[in-house]
């Protein structure tokens, strides 16, 4: 059963109206003026309005518009009732501050009944538009949310959390691009957690795993949220540092190492002290011609580190 709030301040025109839409089983609220208008609009929250032009308090025209622009009652359609003498200003009026529909007194009653049951299906079909709208608004977030769920399982690693070998590769040529562009700034850390082998073959591959993903927690707090940490492979892992020169770059790469160092690392019922080798090295440089180049003395500098008795971090040298 429909709602219909009829606002006329002539008693006999709402005792009309309600006895003719009772026949047509509508429910019947009614208002006097402007004010209870809109009292009871936002209370009552009626499926149709009839809204007589003049009215005490406030009039017809600006009750709508303040209906119009209250969000509990913006959606209502508005048909205005009006004297015969109205001219057709008045009519545009009403229609562009938001009414629907427009009749005069006297009005024939079969009239009034077809343009409220005309603004009623109007009224329905925007709901429903609406309705489906927001499940479309819905299913839109949902798919929003799916697709960076499967962006992160894509870019990242499933045990570090870190991002994976192959969006490392992805960023690293973005970066390099565009330090090569620029003529910036770009370093590369190749790290590897020294003796994990040992570690696997002494407590096992579960212990193992625990470890790493404690080193991650420990490499993601350390690095700025500038870098680009990964894992690169095993126990080697990888952060890029855009705008960082060779210094920057050495300074953060010892930064990461005493803390590994530092660090306690649960295993079994006993703590275990673990540490890193680093190699580093810098773009621009006369040997680094690719992004390839930047991670390969990176890496052949990591080796270096382990030669030289790990736990060191050694940095990009022109005899390599």
């Amino acid at each position: 059963m429909a709602k219909i709030l009829v606002v006329d301040d002539h008693t006999n025109i709402l005792l009309l109206i309600s006895l003719i839409l009772k026949q047509y089983n509508y429910e019947i609220i009614t208002a006097e003026d402007g004010a209870k208008a809109i009292e009871k609009a936002i209370k009552e929250q009626p499926d149709l309005i009839l809204l007589d032009v003049q009215i005490p308090k406030i009039d017809g025209y600006k009750v709508c518009q303040i209906l119009k622009e209250t969000k509990e009652t913006r959606t209502i359609p508005i048909i205005f009732i009006s004297s015969a003498h109205r001219d057709l200003k008045d009519i545009i009026r009403g229609l562009e501050i938001g009414g629907t529909d427009y009749v005069t007194k006297p009005f024939d009653n079969l009239e009034l009944v077809a343009r409220i049951k005309a603004n009623l299906r109007i009224k329905m079909l925007y709901d429903e538009l609406e309705e489906k709208n927001q499940r479309l608004k819905e299913l839109y977030d949902e798919l929003e949310e799916k697709n960076r769920d499967l962006e992160r399982i894509a870019t990242t690693d499933g045990l570090t959390g870190l991002y994976n070998h192959r969006h490392f590769y992805e960023r690293l040529t973005e970066e390099f691009a565009k330090a090569a562009r620029h003529n910036l700034h770009l370093s590369c850390i190749m790290l590897d957690i020294d003796h994990f082998k040992k570690i696997n073959d002494t407590y096992g591959h579960l212990q193992g795993d625990k470890i790493l993903k404690s080193f991650s927690e420990i490499l993601k707090t350390t690095i700025r949220h500038t870098d680009i940490a990964a894992r690169y492979g095993g126990e080697e892992f990888s952060v890029l540092l855009p705008h960082t020169d060779i210094k920057g770059a050495f300074l953060e790469g010892e930064r990461i190492r005493v803390r590994v160092s530092m660090a306690e690392f649960p295993c079994q019922d006993q703590i275990l002290n673990i540490t890193v080798s680093l190699g580093i090295s810098t773009y621009p440089h006369e040997k680094i011609q690719t992004a390839n180049d930047l991670v390969s003395y990176a890496d052949r500098l990591l080796y270096e580190a382990k030669r030289l008795g790990r736990n060191q971090t050694v940095i990009f040298a022109d005899n390599l």
